[in-house]
């Protein structure tokens, strides 16, 4: 089933978060600029659009590892670029490789705190791990840096009933 986004959150539901594309795969079907912090040849910007599409293309088909490939390449060639690091992170999900999906989301939300849907995923991650305290304190910053996340609302909910805090799972958001 094809997914159209409307916003840099890619995942409309828990289901899709295993199967969805990058957010970022905007970056490469579009003619903007890519956000680098210093000049890149044109060839490089190239080179990462390229990376950065191919990556989206095998999620999209279920090919994680070969999107792995991709997305770490863009961080070789764009050490500065967080979105690199955050679909990186999402293909290491995909495949069950939960430390280097942790390091892939924490690089990218070092390089930029408030990264669309980076906390987020760092919770995912980290619910997938067991670590729902972890969890807690990423969905809920991702709330905090938009409170219009349904999807950061549902997995908060969905880790404190996984912590054993169901009267938690149902509050509104602090």
């Amino acid at each position: 089933m094809p997914v159209k986004y409307q916003t840099s959150v890619p995942f409309a539901a828990l289901a899709l978060l295993l199967i969805a594309p990058s957010s970022h795969a905007e970056w490469t079907s579009s003619s903007r600029p890519l956000p680098f912090s210093g000049v890149r040849p044109a060839s490089q910007d190239d080179q990462v659009k390229a990376n950065l599409r191919s990556g989206a293309e095998a999620m999209h088909t279920g090919k994680a590892d070969e999107a792995e490939h991709y997305f770490r390449e863009v961080t070789r060639i764009a050490p500065d670029l967080p979105e690199g690091y955050l679909d990186l992170g999402l293909a290491q999900l995909r495949q069950g490789k939960l430390p280097d999906a942790v390091a892939s989301l924490q690089k990218a939300l070092v390089l930029n705190q408030r990264i669309p849907a980076g906390h987020m995923f760092l919770g995912i991650t980290y619910y997938q791990m067991g670590r729902f305290d972890d969890a807690r304190t990423a969905l809920q910053q991702e709330i905090e840096l938009n409170a219009g996340n349904a999807e950061a609302l549902l997995w908060l909910g969905i880790t404190e009933l996984a912590a054993g805090h169901p009267p938690e799972s149902s509050r509104p958001a602090r």
